[in-house]
């Protein structure tokens, strides 16, 4: 009796759990399958949220003091800085000694047309017994002009000048960075170039 009796009542309770099961409402029986809480436990079906947009990085402005910085130049050598200096001396010689060429034709242009007006004076016709005569003024316009020819010529300058030249292209090869300490030697040449001049121009008048 006493077996008998516990069978049943196993079964009764396994009964009334299914019975239970069975009773409760079809409403809340969700599909195999579906997640009880989609928003918290299944990520598989949580929405993605939408991706950032692109950053875009702003140019930076250029500065107003980078166009102003250049590179330096590369400073010259010395051989030439000094090739330089001797060319620039050499075309101040060249100039001044155009400027005298162009004086004495000048000169020699004023002497011509003088002896030209004289000549054809009323009284250029008769020669002057105590001034020169009409012969010996053209021959001394004609030395005048042999020897302007000559000064054209020549291309050797004094000695003074080559001097003075020298000390100008020492002067500043020693203060190379600071050109304005040649004054005195520049002056000088100056000085010894107007000497020259005055110099050929006597040598032509006389």
């Amino acid at each position: 009796m006493g077996n008998n009796s516990s069978k049943p009542e196993t079964h009764s309770w396994a009964s009334r759990a299914q019975r239970y099961v069975w009773s409760f409402p079809s409403r809340h029986k969700l599909p195999i399958g579906y997640p009880r809480h989609p928003g918290i436990c299944d990520t598989k079906h949580r929405p993605r949220p939408p991706p950032p947009p692109p950053v875009t990085k702003p140019k930076p402005k250029p500065n107003a003091n980078s166009t102003l910085i250049l590179p330096f130049p590369p400073t010259q050598s010395d051989a030439s800085r000094a090739q330089t200096l001797e060319l620039s001396i050499q075309a101040r010689v060249a100039d001044e000694l155009k400027k005298l060429a162009e004086k004495e034709v000048a000169s020699l242009r004023a002497a011509q047309e003088t002896i030209s007006a004289e000549a054809s004076s009323p009284g250029g016709t008769t020669p002057d017994l105590k001034g020169p005569s009409r012969f010996a003024v053209s021959k001394e316009v004609e030395a005048l002009r042999a020897k302007l020819e000559e000064r054209r010529n020549v291309k050797q300058v004094p000695e003074a000048v080559q001097d003075a030249r020298s000390e100008v292209v020492r002067c500043l090869r020693e203060n190379d960075r600071r050109p304005l300490d040649c004054w005195q030697e520049v002056e000088r040449f100056k000085e010894e170039v107007k000497e020259m001049e005055r110099g050929w121009v006597e040598k032509v008048i006389s």
